[in-house]
């Protein structure tokens, strides 16, 4: 079998034109091999004569190995009008070797017009293969519009198709049309009130952006554009997004470099927590404990409030807090005393609604905090800290 080989390589490295005299030869040895020698004669032979490559088809391809070899051999035969043979011996396969066989498909579809036809025929056979098996999401590099109206039309059936499908055909979607997919997953955002729906669009929406990123580098311009287009997306429909879609929106906004409008989702989240003036208000308690040189231990209380625009989420509170009560506050009862201490600050999960909350909030946390060994603890209100 190796000279066999051997002989066929010899045959068409003699010419580059692919004389009558080593396309006969060729014909006559192929019929001889099998397996690896048969898939590299038989890929010589295409790139030679296809109409002569063509006869072999149906008797060559069934004897291919399913590996790197005989999968190119088998992408040469659909080139040569062997796609019925081809999808036959694909059915031989186990899954992982299907799936290598169209991984080879895939990454030839992009140039090749019988393997984008391949591609068209299978998902239009009349039966769900090409969408159950996923066998689109081998063609997500191929860019023709054939293959992208398909995947639109697919796409545009909805949750209908089954939520797991709709997901995965939405981000395959996304990956193949890159910036050109975002209307269509903004015009959905805009009418979706499903939280699960709403989280993966806003996830494909930089999906979409991450692919023209990655494809088009090179591109500055574009790329700022796409993403510019990507985050207008998501930011003008944040008033209706759900909870956990807001969560997912502050993720990719963030992910696009578009922290201020990342900021801006928090009053959002927190609308139900809105004050009549139109700011959020958290509780804060900040709690002094110091060990004075002599030993004994000093506490001291602080009971107030952050006031802010709503464009604070809950964990970017503490820094900022941090900052403003050392400026603002004398926070130096340890250094009185001339011993060692910490302090702690204990923020509200969330916005508080009026005063009367505030201060039942307040008074819960206090006595919570509060070392009942100590005799004169300080308890300090405070007025509001706006940030």
């Amino acid at each position: 079998m190796i000279l066999l080989i051997a002989s066929m390589q010899m045959v068409f490295a003699e010419d580059t034109g692919c004389t009558v005299e080593n396309i006969e030869e060729a014909s006559t040895q192929i019929v001889k091999m099998r397996g690896d020698a048969a898939a590299e004669a038989f890929h010589q032979l295409a790139l030679c004569d296809a109409s002569v490559a063509q006869k072999f088809v149906s008797t060559t391809v069934p004897t291919f190995h399913p590996n790197a070899v005989g999968y190119m051999a088998a992408g040469d035969a659909i080139l040569v009008g062997g796609a019925e043979s081809v999808m036959k011996w694909h059915k031989t396969l186990d899954v992982g070797e299907q799936k290598g066989l169209l991984r080879e498909l895939g990454n030839r579809c992009q140039k090749e017009d019988a393997i984008q036809q391949l591609f068209l025929d299978i998902a239009g056979n009349g039966t769900d293969e090409f969408w159950s098996s996923r066998i689109y999401q081998y063609v997500i590099d191929c860019r023709v519009k054939s293959l992208q109206t398909l995947m639109l039309e697919q796409y545009a059936k909805g949750i209908d198709q089954g939520r797991a499908q709709y997901f995965s055909v939405m981000a395959a979607m996304a990956r193949n049309l890159e910036g050109a997919a975002i209307p269509h997953l903004k015009a959905d955002l805009e009418k979706s009130e499903d939280a699960e729906v709403q989280v993966n669009l806003i996830a494909t929406i930089f999906e979409a952006v991450d692919e023209n990123n990655e494809n088009h580098a090179d591109d500055k311009q574009m790329t700022q554009e796409v993403a510019g287009v990507g985050v207008q997306a998501i930011y003008e429909h944040a008033e209706k997004l759900q909870p956990e879609a807001l969560l997912q929106a502050r993720t990719v906004l963030n992910s696009l470099e578009a922290e201020a409008e990342a900021d801006e989702l928090a009053g959002y989240m927190y609308k139900a927590h809105q004050q009549p003036d139109g700011q959020y208000m958290w509780g804060l308690l900040v709690v002094e404990n110091a060990t004075c040189k002599k030993g004994n231990k000093k506490q001291r209380i602080y009971m107030s409030s952050i006031s802010e625009t709503g464009t604070n989420w809950a964990d970017q509170l503490p820094e900022q807090i941090e900052d403003a009560v050392i400026v603002q506050w004398e926070m130096d009862l340890a250094k009185r005393c001339k011993g060692t201490g910490d302090v702690e600050y204990i923020i509200s999960e969330l916005p508080i609604v009026n005063s009367d909350a505030l201060q039942v909030w307040l008074q819960e946390k206090r006595d919570e905090k509060l070392n009942t060994e100590i005799k004169k603890p300080v308890i300090l209100v405070k007025d509001s800290l706006k940030i």
